[in-house]
């Protein structure tokens, strides 16, 4: 019998082999992008070099090629040492794509070509010897977002210890005073406000032993759904500014640069979202414990993985009600539309158009749910039921968004297959 995640895989697999299947043959499935092409020694240019390479070592598989020009200036091309090399069939393509070519391990890079309207033009005039290094810049942004977003989701969790934000943050204090007070208020008739006024000073003395209703209320609202809303309210940037770092990496097609991004925000989501908010309820109280005693921190984090299950109960309840409505709504975009339209494209023609789900901003969301079910699955099971509706909202959302492009786009990009299995790597991992 085959273990759970490698059936689960050649499920998908089948899957995406009968996509593979149904889809006519493309241009790209053939073609192999090559980069770092080193000179030919008798004629001095990158061509000559690309067809005398793949004749010699793919005499039967090798088609043509096609070199790439630098068309800043028109009246003197520049020739790039990148070229798409054709092969006659997809099987040679793929042997050449996923062979080293060369000794030398930075000469003949190899890799299958996107498709034509993925490919990222400006980032293939960019030398394969500078990647290493925007990788590395990109990596520190990335964690140094990371560890700055700390700040907000420890405020945020702050307010689901209600007790302990009273000692931090005087002004729930006096928001609990208010609230308090208005209960009195209303309690008593409007002509015996003299006895209120009275009244009120031994109330305001023992607030903290006599709490009515509207406190339990009040804090209900506050310690529970409140933090997962402002959450909510500050993760919904992080997509995006990840998707402008990972545009600094170099990729040289759309869909390997959403990838990255992918990756970048579940990390992000794993680092801030799970483990910072497992520890950052009682970081208040705690904040040096952990490197005192090293020892404790693993029943510290048990303890407190236990002790947030409510918070995840509610973040997932905000995830599945707040983010699938505007997924469906989608009011940010069609905001961005009015005012385009009532702005510098008045007067102008609209053209039909229909935008589709972010997959940069929708599957790390998606990966991180599962995590949290896998991890309190066994803890708070009560949270398993909130999780199955939470995905099949998503189902109910997402189906009717990818039918809906199916019907409107007669071409649908291959390269959204890959973004598959990206659940399935961080799920397993």
């Amino acid at each position: 019998m085959q273990p759970f995640d490698l059936q689960e895989y050649n499920e998908i697999l089948a899957k995406r082999t009968q996509q593979l299947q149904n889809i006519r043959h493309q241009p790209a499935q053939f073609t192999v992008l090559v980069r770092e092409i080193p000179l030919c020694s008798e004629h001095k240019t990158s061509g000559c070099s690309v067809d005398h390479f793949f004749s010699k070592h793919y005499p039967y598989a090798y088609h043509s090629y096609q070199m790439l020009y630098d068309a800043t200036d028109l009246e003197q091309l520049l020739e790039l040492p990148v070229a798409f090399v054709t092969f006659k069939s997809r099987w040679g393509a793929a042997l050449a794509a996923q062979s080293q070519q060369h000794p030398h391990p930075l000469l003949w890079i190899t890799e299958m070509a996107p498709e034509p309207r993925d490919v990222l033009w400006k980032n293939l005039a960019t030398s394969y010897r500078y990647l290493p290094l925007q990788n590395l810049l990109v990596f520190i942004a990335a964690s140094l977002l990371t560890i700055f977003f700390a700040i907000p989701v420890t405020a945020v969790q702050g307010i689901a210890k209600f007790e302990k934000l009273r000692k931090w943050f005087p002004p729930a204090m006096a928001l609990q005073l208010m609230c308090f007070n208005f209960q009195w208020y209303i309690f008593f008739e409007p002509s015996t406000q003299d006895v209120l006024s009275v009244f009120r000073g031994k109330c305001l003395h023992n607030y903290h032993n006599l709490k009515p209703q509207s406190y339990q209320e009040l804090r209900s609202v506050v310690t529970g759904y409140l933090p997962s809303a402002v959450l909510k309210g500050f993760i919904y940037i992080v997509p995006f500014a990840m998707l402008g770092m990972a545009k600094l990496a170099g990729c040289v097609s759309g869909s390997k640069q959403e990838i990255k991004c992918c990756s970048m925000v579940f990390y992000f989501l794993v680092g801030n979202v799970f483990f910072l908010s497992l520890l950052s309820g009682s970081l208040l109280d705690e904040i040096g414990e952990s490197f005192s005693n090293p020892k404790n921190f693993p029943s510290h984090l048990a303890s407190a993985v236990s002790a947030q299950a409510d918070f995840f109960m509610t973040y997932i309840l905000t995830d599945g009600l707040s983010g699938f409505s505007l997924e469906v709504l989608q009011p940010g975009l069609l905001i961005w539309d009015f005012i385009k339209s009532h702005t510098y494209s008045r007067g102008k023609e609209k053209v039909p158009y229909l935008y589709s789900m972010p997959y940069f901003r929708v599957i790390p969301f998606v990966s991180l749910s599962i995590l949290i079910g896998m991890v309190y699955a066994v803890v708070a099971p009560l949270l398993l039921p909130f999780l199955i509706g939470y995905f099949f909202f998503g189902y109910a959302v997402y189906v009717n968004q990818v039918y809906t492009l199916n019907f409107v786009l007669s071409n649908e990009n291959v390269a959204q297959d890959f973004f598959y299995s990206i659940i399935v790597v961080n799920a397993y991992y």
